[in-house]
Formats: structure tokens, C-alpha cells, sequence
């Protein structure tokens, strides 16, 4: 018979040891924990998984990149210059030197305003010849007049007669015809208008000449010639050129044309109000075209996301509940199972009876039991899926409640800010009607005047030779102001469009690519800092103040096993830590150790087999303990099968006898046995008590090995009726909270002797 012989439970015939007090001194006193630096933790998890962070952030790299390049392109630039003079040239010495400079500054502002005006992007848009609303880059617009307004820039500087007009784009080519076509529009709608009005004119003036020639032929005597007899009259023979008038008086009928012209060009003050009365004019068309409307635009819009809003939040109260979520009730849902279980049983028992009983009559009421339970068990999935839903509609209401007092608020905003531009709007117009007429509204008077002038009432209320006189000295005004130079001038057209900035979208390319570097490092220093596993030995040695008593190089694998070398340095610093345990704590009285972890799988099992291994070779008589009742794990190592052992001798199923055994190294070994309810309630208080007792008197020394300490309850059981627990933290497994933890709940168990064994260590770790 293998084993040691035991005396009976009520003598001992082992000499007496050693008594060990619960407050015994320990055998050195714990260092003093290393400071948790968190930049050489962080370094140390960078340098862990330098590999991973290599090839992650590569390819992570590589797409951020890719798609910063992609979607930040460097854009291309076109711009146009036009040219503002303060005094231009005019046809007859009409310009007008004494313009003033604060007048001219406003006129520039006033053309750079109207760049940006619903008539240009229209005329640029109906432009046949460039067809902007069909290039790629407006053609994706939903508004491409609204797109026009934000990206076309248009700028000028205080005292200088340039205003630029540009556009950047990702597309080149549709940048350039963009350009082309906006400085067409602005020529069309802005640079020739008035010049054009002056040629409207001038052609209904020379209609009106030809009138009144045909009629003069008929009213003037025989060999009379007209010129002669109109140059005589006319009031403009003996008028200097310099004092022709530039602009077309407004006149009647028999009425002094060259006074009523040279009267107006004096008045100074009429000027000066008339200059202003036409910014006036510009800014309330600015207003009305291009801020009214948008402010009408963005209470649309808002009024629609409100309604579009109501509408989806109908559609989410209504919205049933979705199979996943059914499904899922089906799979975890307790009482439905239950319903079910109950329905497949009543199922069962009348497929059962239907096979015995002869009358149907009889099952009857069986048959409504089952489509009850069957009927009820959907009842649970409607009822819980009703209320998880809810719950859901609940939040994503209140969501889309915010959202549309949002909305509210913004079109309260809106119409505030409407109602104060459109009474800031009526000032103007009121002050616009006490100006004198602008030049439009006095070529709108002349306009009608001529035409008054051919009209057979005229012709029949006036003479016809003073109405011949106005006629002519009109078309010599309009001729004249049809040919002078406008006043703004293309500088440069659209110049070719060029990449702006072209070394930003390198960096933000590389920035990007050295993000996903940044970004795999993050995530996985990120995970170490929340998970705090186990990395190095002062790592370990910094969360506990409970000593470290042994370093194991290498992990307990497979790999480790095959190394001869590696094998040896095991074999090494297990004997390094049996050394330390009998000088430190065998020698003092201690008998019992117990060897056990923070969780599981931290190699405690092979730190017992180690070091119960190591004693009985170095003479002392060892007993080594399979306590983890629940997953024993020393029997491979062994190489024996877990048939009987601690479970049997709990139940009192069988003897110490039959259940130690003895290995060739002499060690004697005690499996765990079978687990089971009866095994877990006698693992405590005095049976467990009795049964460690019986198992030291035998023996020099006995290695408990325990489950995990912060899992069950017999681990504490087992740990506090022993004189030594050694906690094993394993590299890359061990959690440093948990490790804390476990040592704290040792120290409050008061037991004599502790430390921590760490496994996994580099050979220079082991040195220690």
C-alpha cells in the first residue's frame, strides 16, 4: 500500500511543532511598492505590441491616407479682376473731376455687392454657351444659386480700384467655365446696363428724328433749307461743350432743354443726394432679391424638417417590433420559456393519452389547455416586445421632440430677424422717395418724353420745328452717353485655374496616415490601461504591497517544455523559490502553504506541482494537495486519473489510505476527487478543519492547491487555515486590480506568511 500511515484521529505519535501565532512576525518585512509611473506603463504597453501597432497602423494608415487625399484634394483656384475708375474718361469732356472719394468707395462696395445678386447667377446659369447647370460640379447642387453665393468670393480693398472676383473648386475645368460664365453675367447684368439703356434710347430718338423731318418737308416753304432754318433755332449752337449735359433732362413739350440741363448739373446738393439715393436703390435690391428671399427660404426649410419630423415620429410610434427583438425574447425570456416548456409538455402528454384513449371526446379539453399555453406564450413575446419597444419610442420621440423646438426656435429667430430687415427695408424705400431720380429712373422719364414727342397729340399741341430742336439736341446727349467708356472695366477675365496650396493636401495625407498609427496604438493602450494585465515585474511589484518571493522565467507551455534551456532556468527558479520558502517560512513552524491566484489559469497549478516537487527532492516530506475541487488541474502533471481523493474524504466516502499516492520523485500527491454539493457544504468550518489536521501530522509539509481566491468561498476556506499563501500572477493574464484585491483579502485573513510568485518573466526579470 502506497502512502504514508496515519494515527487515529483522537492521538498523534508525530513529535510536537512548532505553535504559529496569527500575528508572527513575517520573515522580511514587504518592500515598499515602486511608483506607478503611468508614461513608462504606457511606453512598456507600446513596446508590447510595437508588432501589432506595425501592421495595424499600416493598413489603417494607408486608408486614412488614401481617403484624406481622396476627399481633401488641394483645390484649384480661378479669379477675374474688373476695374473701377474713380474718374473716367468722357466722350465731350463730361466727366466729372470733382467726384468725391467717399463717393467712389461706395460705388465699389455697391459693384462688389452686386456680384453676388440673384440677376448675375441666373444670367449665368441661362448662358447657352457655357451651360454651368450641367457640369458635374453643379449638377449634384440641389440649389446651384445657393452653392454660387458661398463659393464664389469677391472681395476689394479700401482706396483701390480693383475688385476680384474667384472660385475654388476640386474640379478644374468646371472651375474655369464656372469663372467665364459669372464674368459674362456680371458684364450683361452689371458693366454694360446702362450703356445699353443709353442705346435703347438713342434708337427711339432717331425713329422720332425721321418723324419730324418727313413732317417739317410739309409745313416749310418750297427751297427753304431745313438745316439752315433748324440751326438758327436751335438752342445748343452757341452752348460751350464742356457745359453739354451728360445725362438727359427730363424734358416737356416747348420746354428750355440746355437750361433745364445745365440747372440740374449745378444743383450740387441733388447730386450728392441722387449718388446716394443710388446705393440706397442698390442695397434695397440687394435686400429684396437676394435677403428676403432667403430668409422665406429658411423658414421653408425649417417648416418642412418640422413636418418631415411629425411625419417619422408617426411612423415611429406605429413602427412594430422588430423579429430580431422577438426572436431574442424567445431565446433569453425566462417566462416565455416557461410558457413554452409548459405548452410542449401539455403537447407531449396528449400525443401520449391520443395514442390510448379511444375517445376523442375526451381530449377535447386537453386540445383548448395547449392552444391556451400556446396562445399565452405569444402573449409573453407581445407583451415584453411591446414594452422594450416603448422604452425605444420613448427615447427616439424625445429626440425628434427636441429637434423640432429647435426648429421652432430657429423660425422664431428667422422671423424675428425678417421683421427687423423688413422694417429697415421700408426706411429705405421712404427715404429712396424723397431722392431725387436716379439715372435709370431719368432715362425712364426721357424714354417716355420721346415718345410723347412722336405721338400725333404732341405734334398737334406744340410746333413742330421746337419739337424737331428738342429731338436732335436729346439724340446728341444720347449719343454721347452711348459712347462713353463705362466706368467699370474688365481688368482680367478668368484667369486658368490653379491648385492652391497643393503641400496642404500632402500633409493632411500624411497626417492621416501617421493617424492610424496613432489611432491602433490608442486603442490598444487604451484596452492595457483598462484591462492592467500583468506586463513586467515592477509593474507587479508596484500594485502590491505583499512581497514579491519568487520570479519564474518563461511561461508554462508546451514550447517551454521542448527548450532544454529554457527548461533548466524553470527548473532553477523554482528551486530559488523552495529555497526561500524553507529558510523564510518552514523554518519558522509553518506547515501548511497554500498556493492559489486572483482568477484562474495564472499558473498556480504549476507553481504547486513545482514547488511541492522541488521539497520532496530536497528531503523534506511533502504532501501536495488538489483543492480546486471545482476544475482540478494537478493530476495531469502527475500523471495520474482524478478517481478519488478530497471530495471522497469530505464525504467521508473513503480513508486517507486509499487515496494518497506517492510519485517516483517521492512526493506524496492527494487529488481532487469527484466534485459535487456534498463535497462544496463540507469544505467548511470543522470538517474542513479536521481533515487539514490529519493531513499535516504525517508530514514535513503540505502544498494546498487552492481554486481561485476571488471566485468561491472554500478558496478563502482553505486560505485562512494555512500558515503560507503564495499568489501566483502569471504575464499577460493577471489583472493588476484583481491581483490587488486578492493580496488585500489575504492581509485581512491575518495570515502569517504571504507573497506573490510572478511566471512569465524575462531571464534578466528571474535575476532578481
Amino acid at each position: 500500500m502506497n502512502g504514508p500511515t496515519f494515527a487515529p484521529a483522537s492521538t498523534s505519535t508525530t513529535s510536537p511543532r512548532p505553535v504559529m501565532l496569527r500575528n508572527a512576525t513575517p520573515a522580511r518585512p514587504p518592500a515598499p511598492p515602486t511608483t506607478d509611473n503611468v508614461a513608462l506603463r504606457v511606453l512598456g504597453y507600446v513596446r508590447l505590441h510595437w508588432l501589432t501597432i506595425l501592421f495595424a497602423g499600416a493598413l489603417l494608415g494607408a486608408a486614412l491616407g488614401y481617403a484624406a487625399w481622396v476627399f481633401l484634394p488641394a483645390k484649384s483656384e480661378s479669379y477675374a479682376l474688373f476695374r473701377v475708375t474713380q474718374n473716367p474718361d468722357s466722350v465731350g469732356g463730361m466727366g466729372d473731376p470733382n467726384r468725391g472719394r467717399s463717393e467712389f468707395n461706395t460705388f465699389v462696395k455697391t459693384s462688389a455687392l452686386l456680384v453676388k445678386t440673384d440677376n448675375v447667377y441666373r444670367s449665368a446659369l441661362r448662358n447657352e454657351k457655357f451651360r454651368i447647370s450641367e457640369l458635374p460640379t453643379l449638377k449634384k447642387e440641389r440649389d446651384p444659386i445657393k452653392w454660387l453665393n458661398e463659393n464664389v468670393m469677391v472681395t476689394s480693398t479700401d482706396g483701390a480700384e480693383i475688385i476680384t472676383m474667384s472660385l475654388k473648386g476640386d474640379n478644374a475645368e468646371d472651375v474655369r467655365i464656372i469663372m467665364d460664365a459669372m464674368v459674362k453675367a456680371y458684364d450683361d447684368e452689371v458693366i454694360n446696363k446702362e450703356r445699353n439703356e443709353w442705346t435703347e434710347r438713342k434708337k427711339l430718338l432717331v425713329l422720332a428724328k425721321s418723324k419730324l423731318e418727313v413732317d417739317l418737308k410739309l409745313i416749310l416753304p418750297k427751297g427753304t433749307e431745313q438745316g439752315t432754318v433748324l440751326a438758327e433755332k436751335s438752342p445748343l449752337r452757341n452752348l460751350p461743350p464742356e457745359n453739354m449735359p451728360n445725362a438727359m433732362p427730363n424734358v416737356m413739350p416747348g420746354g428750355n432743354v440746355v437750361q433745364a440741363a445745365a440747372t440740374e448739373a449745378v444743383v450740387e446738393k441733388d447730386e450728392i443726394r441722387r449718388q446716394k439715393g443710388q446705393s440706397l436703390a442698390s442695397l434695397t435690391f440687394s435686400i429684396e432679391t437676394v435677403t428676403m428671399p432667403e430668409f422665406e427660404r429658411r423658414v421653408a426649410v425649417a417648416k418642412a424638417e418640422i413636418e418631415g419630423i411629425k411625419q417619422d415620429m408617426v411612423k415611429v410610434l406605429e413602427e412594430p417590433a422588430p423579429e430580431e427583438l422577438r426572436q431574442a425574447i424567445e431565446t433569453n425570456d425566462v417566462d416565455y420559456k416557461k410558457a413554452k416548456a409548459k405548452a410542449k409538455a401539455l403537447a407531449s402528454d396528449y400525443e401520449q393519452k391520443s395514442a390510448t384513449v379511444k375517445n376523442p371526446g375526451a381530449l377535447v379539453g386537453m386540445q383548448a389547455e395547449i392552444e391556451n399555453a400556446e396562445v399565452e406564450a405569444r402573449r409573453i413575446i407581445d407583451d415584453k416586445a411591446e414594452q422594450a419597444m416603448k422604452q425605444n419610442r420613448k427615447l427616439r420621440t424625445d429626440a425628434m421632440t427636441r429637434d423640432i423646438e429647435k426648429f421652432q426656435r430657429t423660425i422664431a429667430l428667422l422671423e424675428t430677424d425678417r421683421g427687423m430687415v423688413r422694417k429697415r427695408l421700408e426706411g429705405y424705400k421712404a427715404e429712396l422717395r424723397n431722392m431725387p431720380p436716379s439715372a435709370t429712373e431719368q432715362q425712364k422719364i426721357e424714354k417716355q418724353a420721346a415718345e410723347k414727342l412722336i405721338t400725333a397729340e404732341s405734334l398737334n399741341g406744340t410746333k413742330t420745328g421746337e419739337i424737331y430742336q428738342q429731338v436732335v439736341s436729346q439724340l446728341t446727349v444720347a449719343d454721347l452717353n452711348a459712347a462713353n467708356p463705362t466706368r467699370i472695366s474688365i481688368y482680367q477675365p478668368a484667369s486658368t485655374p490653379m491648385q492652391k496650396e497643393p503641400l496642404k493636401q500632402y500633409i493632411m495625407a500624411a497626417v492621416a496616415g501617421m493617424m492610424g498609427f496613432v489611432l491602433v496604438a490608442a486603442g490598444l493602450v487604451g484596452y492595457e490601461m483598462t484591462q492592467r494585465k500583468a506586463s513586467s515585474l515592477s509593474e507587479v511589484r508596484a500594485s502590491t504591497l505583499v512581497p514579491v518571493v519568487g520570479v519564474v522565467p518563461w511561461l508554462p507551455d508546451d514550447a517551454t517544455a521542448r527548450d532544454p534551456i529554457k527548461r533548466a532556468d524553470v527548473s532553477e527558479a523554482i528551486d530559488k523559490l523552495r529555497s526561500y520558502v524553507a529558510q523564510s517560512w518552514l523554518a519558522r513552524g509553518a506547515t501548511t502553504i497554500t498556493v492559489t491566484s486572483a482568477l484562474g489559469d495564472e499558473g498556480k497549478a504549476f507553481i504547486a506541482f513545482g514547488l511541492a516537487s522541488s521539497l520532496a527532492q530536497s528531503g523534506y516530506k511533502t504532501l501536495l494537495v488538489d483543492f480546486d475541487l471545482r476544475n482540478p488541474s494537478l493530476h495531469p502533471y502527475a500523471g495520474l486519473a482524478n478517481n478519488v481523493g478530497v471530495c471522497e474524504l469530505l464525504r467521508g466516502e473513503t480513508d486517507f489510505r486509499n487515496t494518497i499516492q506517492v510519485l517516483p520523485n517521492s512526493l506524496h500527491f492527494l487529488p481532487a476527487g469527484k466534485w459535487s454539493d456534498e463535497a462544496r457544504l463540507a469544505a467548511v468550518g470543522d470538517r474542513l478543519e479536521s481533515l487539514l489536521a490529519r493531513l499535516k501530522e504525517p508530514f514535513d509539509c503540505v502544498v494546498l492547491h487552492g481554486h481561485a481566491l476571488l471566485t468561491v468561498a472554500e478558496s478563502v476556506e482553505v486560505a485562512r487555515r494555512s500558515e503560507v499563501v503564495i499568489l501566483c500572477a502569471q504575464y499577460r493574464e493577471t489583472q493588476m486590480p484583481m491581483l490587488k484585491k486578492a493580496t488585500d483579502r489575504v492581509s485581512s485573513m491575518e495570515v502569517p506568511y504571504s507573497g506573490v510568485v510572478y511566471v512569465g518573466a524575462t531571464p534578466k526579470e528571474a535575476l532578481c
